[in-house]
């Protein structure tokens, strides 16, 4: 619930198809979901304080959550966006894709 869905329906849609397929029981739980839900709110700085988070997998967190964020500032236009982060439109689509949170935007 406290998930901000970045993808809308899309995203939330994605997650379920993904969880279904993955449960292990007859009842959906949390541990069914993708980690980027399951570990809402624990942004790049907080997984940092985990012990087991790899350096790899902190720089990844933070990366998805400053692209979102200036994807916000942005309104949602990725060419404004690419040029706040300083890269190509192409290679803040590419790295939307990796973090799946693309779909909400593809224009």
């Amino acid at each position: 619930l406290q998930h901000d869905w970045y993808g809308n329906v899309r995203e939330l849609e994605n997650a379920i198809e993904r969880a279904v397929v993955l449960c292990k029981g007859e009842k959906l739980s949390i541990d069914d979901f993708p980690e980027e839900i399951r570990n809402y709110g624990k942004g790049g700085m907080d997984k940092a304080s985990n012990p087991q988070a790899t350096l790899p997998s902190i720089i990844n967190e933070f990366e998805k959550d400053y692209i979102l964020k200036v994807l916000e500032e942005s309104q949602g236009v990725a060419a404004v966006a690419a040029k706040k982060l300083g890269i190509s439109r192409q290679t803040l689509l590419y790295k939307l894709k990796k973090h799946n949170i693309w779909r909400a935007y593809e224009h």
